[in-house]
């Protein structure tokens, strides 16, 4: 059965409505036994790398925050944002530097799964213990 909702995508968060993406739509709806969203070879390899990028720029600019840089064109990041970097640096394997070569499909799952709030709890800051999976933790109640 799953969650009632799709889990919010990281890459939308900064719109303010807390969208999501068609990556977690196709994943909600195929654990909800719903037919999901056609994507497009082209499409799904542009949000797998859009997703990558975005969290290779997230654990570079945790990095520049944590060494005391100071941002011309950023906000630092939230306790929320700096847990989030932290794992994705730990499924980066380094600093968020270089480029899309030799991002396994394994590897961008994990990031992709990630960025939408599965396993650990990176989306809620309120700490509820809502994890294992579940966008619960990111959701509006």
């Amino acid at each position: 059965e799953g969650p009632a909702r799709p889990a919010r995508c990281w890459l939308h968060r900064a719109s303010g409505a807390g969208g999501t993406c068609a990556l977690a739509v196709e994943a909600w709806a195929i654990a909800r036994g719903l037919p999901p969203p056609r994507l497009d070879a082209a499409h799904r390899a542009w949000l797998d790398r859009e997703h990558l990028r975005f969290a290779r720029r997230t654990v570079r600019l945790s990095a520049r925050c944590g060494a005391g840089a100071a941002l011309d064109h950023a906000a630092p990041p939230d306790a929320t944002e700096a847990s989030l970097a932290h794992r994705l640096r730990a499924l980066l394997g380094g600093d968020g530097s270089g480029g899309d070569g030799g991002a396994t499909e394994e590897h961008l799952t994990s990031v992709v799964a990630a960025l939408h709030g599965e396993g650990e709890e990176v989306g809620n800051s309120g700490g509820n213990g809502n994890s294992a999976g579940s966008a619960a933790g990111i959701l509006p109640q």
